[in-house]
């Protein structure tokens, strides 16, 4: 809280100087205050630590009124405004990394090595290095625990999964799946390098201004009597949730009066996460193996389904079969879940998997990676609505990720053939669902509006119902029911 000298307002330090001087003058006359011992050493030190006094009683001072703060909030000490914060349940969110894992395309399968040195930047600036020392290896050779076996991709190259982190602080670090990167100094053999999960926890230290903004969208009396009640619930649990306007909260269709849906979007789109499973083999059908694998309900609440698969040891790519959600009974606390149906997008599903491997080796179980696609965030809040002192007697509350709204879009353009530009317009035309609030139906004009010049589209919602209708665009569907 003591300013730095850097810092020093001189005002202070002229005015304190101003006033000793006086009393030197006063006290004894006989002395000089300009220059020499009185005037360099006794008044201006003085001078200077009593200006660093009265600069931290005044930062103090604005620190402890909330009207204060607001006019200038980055004259307040930071550690005064988190308690005065923590009175409107607003906690400073503080720097963190983003991470996540690239698929890097070369040429050459062996002799390429990777080091923390080894930086790769996004088409928006941001920089990744790698998480440790790797050697890209043949596939299926390992040498030592360095060692990173690389997959033959068909075309004469070959992929490797390389860990990495976000040198920098900030949200913009947090890479959406299959954001193209480039390394910082050439790699040989490189080819290409793209984001295979989407990247999380990059965040740079929150302000005091935007702290006080949090606190100044109001604390509503916290229960479940009304939608801006559980918004104060929801702003109370500490769980980071992008807008509270993406919140819908309706009476369960088997129980209205005792049970509650509460669907939230943490995100503005769902977000994907590489998890590693252990795989039970089961039937073979001449070259063609089954697996069996199941993600219980803490590993992957609020999921959406598994966009790939694929083995940890060889990184070859299994095809997936079937996935079904089932509820789990074995978690504490737990609200009345009447069917398999209801526990969906919750944190009371567990998934399980079949995967299909062509050529698969002779053993009973195998390490796989799957990434699944899912809304963060609701493990963490359903475990605070349980919470006995958040809790309303006779009432039970299922946290549920908000369903996705599925969306065809039928796309016509002026090109004869599929070129880049489709990938391009797709994702244009998903930007503008994600941007929706939770609930809001997309306009077909606004819609079309997004798309680059020469496109045009038609989209159509696929299917209706009661939760489909209030939790539109959780997620957008092309037209092969492609997640994006």
């Amino acid at each position: 809280m003591w300013p730095k000298l850097n810092e020093l307002d001189d005002n202070y330090v002229n005015t304190a100087f101003t006033l000793i001087t006086q009393l030197i003058e006063e006290k004894c006359p006989e002395l000089s205050s300009d220059r020499g011992v009185a005037g360099d050493l006794i008044a201006e030190l003085h001078a200077i630590l009593q200006g660093c006094s009265l600069q931290a009683i005044e930062k103090l001072r604005d620190s402890l009124s909330a009207n204060t703060l607001a006019a200038d909030p980055d004259r307040a000490d930071p550690g005064i405004v988190d308690a005065v914060a923590g009175n409107f349940g607003v906690q400073r969110k503080f720097v963190t990394k983003a991470k996540g894992n690239l698929q890097v395309i070369l040429t050459s399968c062996d002799g390429v090595n990777f080091d923390t040195g080894t930086v790769f930047v996004s088409d928006s600036g941001g920089r990744f290095a790698v998480c440790g020392q790797f050697c890209v290896c043949p596939p299926g050779v390992y040498r030592n625990r360095f060692s990173l076996s690389c997959q033959a991709r068909g075309d004469g190259n070959y992929s490797v999964r390389l860990p990495v982190e976000s040198v920098d602080f900030s949200p913009g670090t947090n890479l959406i799946r299959g954001s193209k990167l480039q390394p910082e100094t050439p790699i040989s053999c490189f080819v290409d390098a793209y984001a295979v999960e989407d990247f999380s926890g990059g965040n740079k230290i929150q302000t005091n201004a935007e702290m006080l903004s949090q606190a100044r969208a109001g604390m509503a009396s916290p229960s479940f009597s009304g939608i801006e009640n559980i918004k104060a619930i929801v702003r109370n649990s500490c769980v980071p949730v992008d807008d509270l306007n993406d919140i819908v909260a309706l009476p369960s269709p088997d129980a209205p009066g005792a049970k509650l849906h509460l669907y939230v979007r943490t995100r503005k789109r769902p977000v994907s996460m590489a998890v590693d499973c252990l795989a039970v083999r089961g039937e073979a059908v001449g070259n063609i193996t089954h697996w069996h694998a199941e993600l219980g309900s803490h590993v992957v609440p609020g999921c959406y389904g598994i966009l790939e698969a694929e083995a940890h040891e060889t990184n070859d790519i299994c095809a997936i079969v079937d996935v079904k959600f089932v509820a789990d009974p074995a978690k504490p606390l737990m609200p009345h879940i009447a069917s398999n149906e209801e526990a969906r997008f919750s944190a009371y599903q567990t998934a399980r998997v079949t995967l299909q491997e062509v050529d698969a080796p002779a053993c009973e179980f195998r390490h796989m990676r799957l990434t699944c696609l899912y809304m963060p965030g609701i493990a963490e809040l359903q475990e605070y609505v349980c919470r006995p002192d958040v809790a309303q007697p006779g009432l039970s509350v299922l946290v549920r990720a908000a369903p996705p709204a599925p969306y065809f879009l039928d796309l016509t353009s002026t090109l004869t053939v599929f070129k880049s530009g489709d990938i391009v317009a797709m994702a244009a035309a998903t930007d503008y669902i994600h941007s929706l609030a939770l609930g809001q139906k997309p306009d077909t004009i606004s819609l079309l509006k997004a798309l680059p010049r020469g496109y045009s589209g038609v989209a159509r919602q696929a299917r209706k119902g009661l939760d489909y209708d209030h939790a539109a665009a959780a997620a957008f569907v092309l037209d092969k029911n492609l997640y994006i």
